[in-house]
């Protein structure tokens, strides 16, 4: 049984989107990506499969309602224990069971990650829009050029992002460069907004910088578990190609062509369930027992 109590050892508290009672509910992990919030899940059914979803949302440093400092962040990768710091998460938060997680963008790099390095308490994966370097070329090479750049970098970064959300209707003109006006959300932009407006700037801007020199190719190759990934075809965000050469790079990755941009559960909900449920539907059990990790504080 998942543990819904407060765990004050956690400095980022984790919040949960569903529960259930249920002893063979389904334990999933969620993380969103950077720039996002847990808002952008807004039209995803985690309701009514089955015996029911134990959906657990993990925020990335930096996001509301994650409470990791810009100081903290640099000292955690400064150590290479960010993944961990995840993991620690979700075996506080399912001891002793396996977590599918579900990780888009971003969230979907660190769900890998995760799966590499703590393949005991991860059952699969699945992958929104996902890449496996900060490389890709999208549609920020100059964003990604800049932060580079030491000190200015992330300077210009967050002068950015206070600009950007210093209104919603300038947030929500910048989020449909993302979106058709076919798929606009009014209510999950204004929660959005909200969360980014309460997140911390300082800290967001570094993991942006972090993401720009990850790379970690060599060690998704390597990963065991299942991993699905939904390709998103028309994506300005990650290109297909990288999309793909991701799954290609995989042992047991197999690949969705989806007919949608970078976030598909905001801009063809209905599509983005129907695939959803059938991903709930290859259920792997909850019950195997997770082995002591191993070099883990």
């Amino acid at each position: 049984m998942p543990d819904f109590s407060p765990n004050p050892t956690l400095s980022r508290a984790p919040l949960w989107l569903t529960r259930s009672e249920n002893l063979q509910a389904q334990n999933v992990a969620l993380l969103h990506g950077i720039l996002e919030s847990h808002a952008i899940w807004q039209s995803v059914d985690l309701q009514g499969q089955g015996a029911g979803v134990n959906a657990l949302g993990l925020s990335l440093p930096g996001h509301f309602p994650c409470q990791m400092g810009r100081r903290e962040f640099l000292s955690v990768i400064a150590t290479d224990r960010l993944i961990d710091r995840f993991a620690d998460q979700l075996r506080a938060a399912f001891p002793g069971q396996q977590v599918r997680l579900i990780g888009h963008s971003t969230g979907a790099l660190l769900a890998l990650a995760i799966a590499a390095r703590h393949p005991d308490c991860i059952s699969d994966v699945l992958v929104v829009a996902g890449f496996f370097s900060g490389h890709p070329t999208g549609r920020s090479p100059l964003l990604r050029a800049i932060l580079r750049i030491p000190g200015l970098g992330q300077l210009a970064f967050r002068a950015r992002l206070r600009w950007c959300l210093a209104t919603e209707a300038r947030f929500a003109a910048e989020l449909s460069a993302l979106l058709p006006a076919s798929a606009a959300r009014p209510a999950m932009t204004a929660a959005l907004h909200d969360d980014l407006r309460r997140s911390d700037p300082a800290t967001i801007a570094a993991l942006a910088r972090w993401l720009c020199e990850a790379e970690f190719a060599a060690e998704f190759a390597a990963i065991t578990v299942p991993v699905s990934v939904l390709v998103c075809g028309q994506d300005t965000v990650v290109p297909p190609a990288h999309q793909i050469e991701l799954v290609q790079r995989l042992q047991q990755g197999r690949a969705a062509i989806f007919a949608a941009g970078h976030m598909p559960m905001v801009e063809a909900p209905v599509a983005f369930n129907r695939f959803l449920h059938s991903w709930f539907r290859q259920s792997r059990p909850n019950s195997a027992r997770v082995k002591p990790a191993q070099g883990t504080a």
